[in-house]
């Protein structure tokens, strides 16, 4: 049995366009996935649950696809 009971982050702001910071990145729609793919695999690893202490998305109203 594992010892980790939740996986903790916060502020991730799921976006359509890059910060100017990740501006380089060529598929930042796949960049994103990435991210969100490894808490993923991290709550499936140590059979844990995801909370989200911070915004998810970068917006209120995000668009539906993000």
């Amino acid at each position: 049995m594992s010892s980790i009971l939740a996986i903790f982050c916060s502020d991730i702001h799921l976006s359509h366009k890059p910060p100017l910071a990740r501006s380089v990145e060529s598929d930042w729609m796949q960049s994103q996935y990435r991210t969100l793919d490894q808490l993923r695999q991290l709550a499936i690893k140590y059979d844990a649950r995801i909370v989200m202490a911070g915004d998810l998305f970068d917006k209120p109203n995000p668009p539906v696809e993000l």
